[in-house]
């Protein structure tokens, strides 16, 4: 897994977080132009997920903005209220799939990038605009 690290729309740095005898996790996405469907292949190998314990390795201060994704529900939340509560960076994060619990995100987030399929469960209609 990696932060991103952002100023606006420029990526300045990406930390990564290496784990000693693990493979990097690989990912494929296949897009349908058609159907605008996407299928996404991806192997993870064991690579362990991030703990709080690593986030609190940070030195924020060092970072503008810090995104998260929705993998382990629990600890990226657990990460928000970390990182929040410092208030040195700007916090984004994304959801994306529905019925996982991630809109418990939105409130700990300066900026959350929602899914158009998120939005039409719940029978958004700006979703449908796009």
């Amino acid at each position: 897994m990696c932060i991103m690290v952002m100023h606006p729309v420029i990526i300045t740095q990406i930390l990564l977080i290496r784990y000693e005898d693990h493979v990097c996790p690989n990912s494929v996405v296949i897009s349908n132009v058609t159907s605008g469907s996407r299928t996404i292949i991806h192997t993870n190998l064991g690579l362990p997920e991030l703990a709080l314990e690593d986030f609190k390795k940070l030195d924020l201060e060092n970072y503008s903005w810090v995104h998260l994704e929705g993998r382990n529900k629990d600890t990226v939340l657990e990460a928000l209220k970390f990182i929040k509560q410092s208030r040195k960076v700007r916090l984004s994060v994304e959801v994306e799939k529905v019925k996982r619990g991630f809109e418990e995100f939105i409130p700990h987030a300066d900026v959350v990038f929602i899914s158009k399929v998120y939005l039409l469960y719940f029978n958004q209609p700006m979703a449908k605009q796009g």
